[in-house]
């Protein structure tokens, strides 16, 4: 990590909730309870409580349509930060104590408008930074809401889809958990190797419960597997929209795909997972991602609020991504 450049990562984030029939709250709804964490300094506790995530600061920016987080992890694990100078040969460690974690913070900028065709969805850019992967910031989004839904009897309510009245003559009224789930869109790159590429096999892979198997439980089955062979004279054409669909198809049972292909001009096969249901990358190196150099003033590791010159240089990229 330089401290003139930022890498943003291109990622689809969705509003869910897992009742069928559940009416999905819209962004500003969700974003109202993000702020109200903000505000009330909710801190969300990982890694056997040794490290902390929040949001460090929010804003809404209704003239561009997008919001933006800072999402800051506070590690006390982490090791004590050193400076040295290499021309005086002084040396110095910052000793942490107590309560005290490195500070680490990623820039998360969101569409307010959902994607077209997509009423839950919003194109999302998410600062690549250590200790903050897309997986984690998706964690603390969705435990925020989680939060407000255990504290707050009034969210999230919405009529019962059946319908139907209380006893006292009310609307009957249902309530459901949403959460957030953030998807890696994948990059040019990654869709033209697929396409290019020889298709070698293809693997679908289910979470099962971990059950012990054998003499004395020492082996534990975790997942499935169902391994599908290639008829080489069949593949067609635009290979990776195939995968999508036929992984979406198989979503329910396999919620993990996993794509093995050769490239011409290689003779090393590569294998890439997808989520199954929408055919976003698992890894980040095949995630379309974003460069912005020459970034001035310079940048820490991380920031109390957020850093406006480098939201201002992120923002183009985010209205350019988005389909409205």
């Amino acid at each position: 990590m330089r401290n003139d450049s930022r890498q943003f990562f291109v990622y689809d984030l969705e509003i869910c909730a897992r009742k069928a029939e559940a009416k999905i709250p819209s962004f500003e709804e969700v974003y109202e309870v993000w702020k109200k964490s903000k505000e009330n300094n909710v801190v969300h506790p990982i890694k056997s409580s040794s490290a902390f995530l929040k949001i460090g600061d929010i804003d809404f920016d209704r003239f561009n349509k997008t919001a933006t987080l800072l999402v800051r992890i506070s590690d006390t694990a982490y090791p004590n930060s050193v400076y040295s100078d290499h021309v005086s040969n002084l040396f110095t460690e910052h000793q942490k104590s107590g309560t005290t974690g490195a500070d680490f913070g990623c820039h998360v900028i969101i569409s307010t408008v959902s994607e077209k065709n997509k009423p839950n969805t919003y194109t999302s850019l998410v600062e690549k930074m250590t200790n903050l992967p897309g997986s984690i910031v998706q964690r603390l989004l969705s435990k925020l809401l989680n939060i407000e839904y255990s504290n707050n009897n009034q969210f999230y309510v919405y009529p019962h889809p059946a319908g139907g009245l209380t006893r006292e003559g009310e609307p009957r009224l249902e309530r459901c958990c949403p959460h957030i789930e953030l998807g890696g869109r994948p990059s040019e790159a990654f869709i033209s190797d697929i396409n290019r590429g020889r298709l070698s096999g293809v693997r679908l892979i289910r979470s099962e419960p971990r059950t012990p198997m054998g003499s004395g439980g020492f082996l534990v089955k975790e997942q499935s597997d169902l391994i599908l062979s290639v008829d080489q004279g069949s593949v067609p054409q635009q290979l990776y929209d195939h995968i999508r669909s036929f992984a979406s198809s198989n979503s329910a049972a396999y919620q993990r795909t996993c794509v093995s292909y050769r490239l011409p001009d290689s003779k090393r096969t590569v294998t890439v997972e997808l989520d199954s249901k929408t055919g976003a990358p698992i890894e980040d190196l095949y995630v379309q991602s974003i460069d912005i150099t020459r970034i001035n003033p310079l940048l820490s590791q991380s920031s109390e609020a957020i850093v406006r010159h480098l939201e201002a240089k992120a923002k183009p990229h985010l209205i350019h991504y988005r389909d409205i």
